[in-house]
């Protein structure tokens, strides 16, 4: 009996099928860019095909050094990784990344976008899990974990994350308001204007109908003035003939003047 002995290790992936499936990886991260680490997609596919130097094609992911906020505004518009560290101003960083999220580019990148935004979320944590352990330290001494247990830091923490977030939301509208966008601003002065038009023709508007009532008013006491006035012509005239046959009674006109001589 003859032995048939592959040629090629099968489990072997060829170099087609690695860029194949390295392209694929590649789609489904584009289509989830909030789910995926691109950087790594990226360089799995030049990986694949054997290009080197991929460190010099792509831009360096050093994210383990503290950045000033434009630094890390630049770099989001780079699609890279950011990334907050304890200690930092966070009250200055989350203002400057809202003040660079109202901006036209990077509203148009939703990818970039996205990013600064878990990454002032990341602020918002840091910065209250340092306040939570001053506070602890503060209260309880350095030994605090004896006395408050890990649920109730965790309860903390959410409480002042819950109360910054509510000063960033508050923030943004802040911003927002100073940094209108002028078609909408445009729109709302149209929009004043209508209603300021509508309010003149209303008053307008009222104010003919009031002098329509003012008429009718007159109209109505002129016409009762007529009625009243004839009432008292017919009174008069009633008296009048009233008068006359009471004269006429008490002074009846003489009989045949010549007989009575």
């Amino acid at each position: 009996m003859v032995a048939v002995l592959p040629v090629a290790d099968p489990n072997i992936f060829s170099s087609a099928q690695r860029i194949t499936l390295a392209q694929t990886q590649l789609q489904m991260a584009q289509s989830a860019p909030q789910m995926h680490d691109m950087y790594e997609a990226y360089y799995r596919v030049y990986s694949a095909l054997n290009v080197r130097d991929i460190e010099g094609i792509l831009l360096p992911q050093n994210a383990q050094m503290p950045k000033d906020p434009a630094s890390e505004n630049s770099s989001v518009l780079n699609n890279m990784r950011l990334k907050a560290f304890a200690g930092q101003q966070h009250d200055a960083h989350i203002a400057s990344h809202l003040m660079m999220g109202l901006t036209p580019i990077l509203q148009a990148n939703t990818m970039a976008a996205t990013t600064l935004q878990k990454h002032i979320l990341d602020h918002v944590r840091i910065k209250a899990e340092e306040e939570v352990e001053a506070e602890v330290f503060k209260n309880y001494g350095t030994d605090p974990d004896n006395i408050v247990s890990p649920i109730q830091k965790e309860g903390m923490i959410a409480l002042k994350i819950a109360l910054f977030m509510q000063e960033v939301r508050d923030m943004q509208n802040q911003l927002s308001g100073e940094q209108g966008d002028p078609l909408i601003q445009l729109k709302e002065q149209e929009l004043k204007q209508r209603a300021e038009n509508d309010e003149k023709k209303l008053a307008l508007e009222q104010q003919k109908l009031g002098i329509d009532q003012q008429k009718v008013a007159q109209n109505s006491q002129a016409q009762q003035n007529r009625v009243k006035s004839q009432e008292n012509i017919a009174m008069l005239r009633a008296t009048v003939a009233r008068e006359r046959i009471g004269t006429t009674q008490n002074n009846p006109p003489a009989q045949g003047g010549r007989n009575a001589a």
